[in-house]
């Protein structure tokens, strides 16, 4: 990791000892605290430059998981404090695979920046959106930022068009300056494939206006047929509105769009809705959302990731085809944006243009990878608010998402037929367990969990089973300075049980009997964790591990 510190004044010297650790997302320390002595620059400016390069080669770091660096530069009074984040993370699965097998689209405040294209790639994202578009007055001339770097990086492409202005009431296209304008942009750009047109974007008002905004469509959407019928033409952002539906502005797409920002179940009732006029009013087309989100201004990342998986796995199962979630990216080259709007909708954390991946990167990284060209196959609700989902690809490779309505619960899951089960966390960490053609212990929350396996089921089982490892202990908060017993139920099966805990915390197995074991559990006092993750493995006596059960303990003062 490379360091930069800026000053206005040089530093002293009992400042150029730079401290620093890595921690996990929960606070927990990683490694040992330790410095590195800054040296400065001879870059030239109005700021004194001090760097330095810390090696992280020593630390244990987990592949896929999410990591903090923190580091401080001491002076009067509190340092100086700053962190950043990172995780070392495989290239994207999906780019394998054709852009239009990927159902993911990257869509962002402003399309134009090279960063934007890179990292959707680097998320395995296979299509991007650009700011495609053209003039109003002859001879029309078409334009399409960095539509070439889509190209150089294999992805699809998915542009808007100029209708988003008569969406807004301008009046400055009329039918002629719309239809040979596509002409001339598909003439330039329509080589570029695959190829999306979005015909608008979340247009307002209501009856004349309507009426204007569906002529539009009209005229944009058969001039592209006319050129080129195999060109894809997604229709504007609407809510499901019965009034463009009487309209049919059904007719002029090949595909309906919407844009959501409240949560999983809504995304649900949205698509609901649209089914519903469909029926109604016929028109009957697959449906899309470039815009899905959350409203996150003020949450925990660790919130934002939760709803990012529920909210991918929800619009699947409930038949949605093509997924966008907001944003990506929204460049802060003076790091003056951190904590707005803005940038709570950031999956990357943009001050200074560093693009930090936040814990909701990890997670959309993990979701557009475990379900990449899966498809939607069957759900379940079963007892306890526990819900499950699967997905299934042409190569019989499965994911199953698991999480609970409200509070934890140990539970076997049914894999008839699996053997290797990779498990997937939130914040990214993941182990592997073995099947052995039956199932898997678990633990399962609020945190939804990914199941990677293969088998020849094509549903989920009826029930989930009884868990050969158990979580007795109420998970009460844990006193910093303090010792914490747990106590975990195990059946006959179970061999070889023990408490992993992060670095430089104590476990102390204390007793097995009755089929139950206790462990207490200790922590260094000086440690800044907030939430305690642990994990409870165990193997059947044969060196197999058939299930881990995961939770965390709140830590308090």
């Amino acid at each position: 990791m490379n360091v930069s510190v800026e000053t206005i004044k040089p530093l002293r010297d009992n400042q150029l000892n730079l401290e620093y650790d890595v921690r996990d997302y929960w606070g927990a320390e990683q490694m040992k605290r330790s410095t590195v002595l800054l040296e400065r620059s001879d870059k030239k400016g109005p700021k004194i430059i001090y760097e330095a390069t810390i090696d992280l080669n020593d630390v244990a770091l987990e592949v896929g998981r999410y990591y903090e660096l923190h580091a401080a530069v001491p002076q009067e009074g509190e340092p100086f404090r700053y962190a950043t984040s990172f995780a070392i993370l495989p290239e994207a699965e999906t780019k394998r695979f054709k852009p239009e097998e990927v159902p993911f689209t990257a869509r962002n405040w402003d399309n134009r920046f090279q960063a934007y294209f890179e990292l959707s790639d680097r998320l395995g994202v296979r299509t991007c959106g650009v700011w495609g578009g053209w003039s109003s007055k002859a001879p029309y001339k078409p334009e399409a930022p960095q539509i070439e770097l889509c190209e150089k990086l294999n992805m699809g492409i998915l542009t808007g068009t100029p209708i988003s202005t008569i969406e807004r009431g301008k009046t400055d296209y009329n039918e002629e300056a719309l239809r040979q304008a596509v002409r001339n942009w598909l003439e330039k750009y329509g080589k570029y494939r695959p190829l999306t047109i979005n015909l608008g974007n979340e247009p307002h008002g209501t009856g004349d206006r309507v009426k204007a905004n569906v002529a539009a469509y009209r005229a944009v959407y058969e001039e592209i047929k006319k050129v080129d019928p195999t060109v894809f033409v997604l229709a504007t952002a609407v809510e499901p509105n019965e009034e463009y539906f009487k309209l049919e502005y059904g007719k002029y797409c090949d595909a309906y769009d919407f844009h959501v920002y409240e949560g999983f179940n809504n995304v649900r009732r949205n698509i609901e809705h649209y089914k519903a006029l469909m029926k109604k009013y016929g028109n009957e087309k697959p449906i899309w959302s470039t815009e899905l989100g959350l409203n996150s201004q003020g949450l925990p990342r660790h919130v934002v990731a939760v709803e990012l998986i529920k909210t991918f796995t929800t619009f699947f199962a409930a038949g949605g085809v093509n997924a966008s979630w907001f944003a990506l990216i929204y460049p802060d080259p003076e790091g003056k944006s951190h904590g707005s709007s803005g940038d709570a909708h950031n999956v990357f954390d943009c001050r200074f243009n560093r693009y930090a991946l936040r814990l909701d990167a990890v997670a959309y990284y993990n979701a557009v990878q475990a379900i990449a060209i899966k498809k939607f196959k069957d759900e379940k609700q079963y007892a306890d608010g526990v819900s499950a989902f699967l997905f299934r690809d042409r190569d019989k490779r499965n994911l199953q998402v698991l999480w609970k309505a409200k509070g934890r619960q140990d539970v076997f899951v049914p894999l008839p037929g699996a053997e290797k089960v990779a498990v997937i966390h939130v914040d990214g960490s993941r182990c592997e367990l073995a099947a052995g053609g039956k199932g898997i212990t678990l633990s399962v929350s609020e945190d939804p969990i990914m199941l990677l396996y293969e088998n020849e089921q094509t549903t989920l089982a009826e029930a989930l089973g009884k868990p050969a490892v158990s979580l007795v202990s109420p998970l009460n908060k844990l006193q910093r300075n303090g010792a914490a017993e747990l106590t975990i139920a195990v059946s006959d099966a179970v061999k070889n049980i023990e408490l992993v805990p992060p670095p430089f915390w104590k476990v102390v197995k204390n007793s097995s009997k009755d089929g139950e074991v206790r462990f207490t559990l200790t922590g260094p006092s000086s440690s800044t964790v907030r939430e305690l993750s642990l994990s409870v493995k165990f193997d059947d006596g044969n060196g197999k591990q058939p299930g881990e059960l995961s939770f965390r303990l709140s830590v308090a003062e």
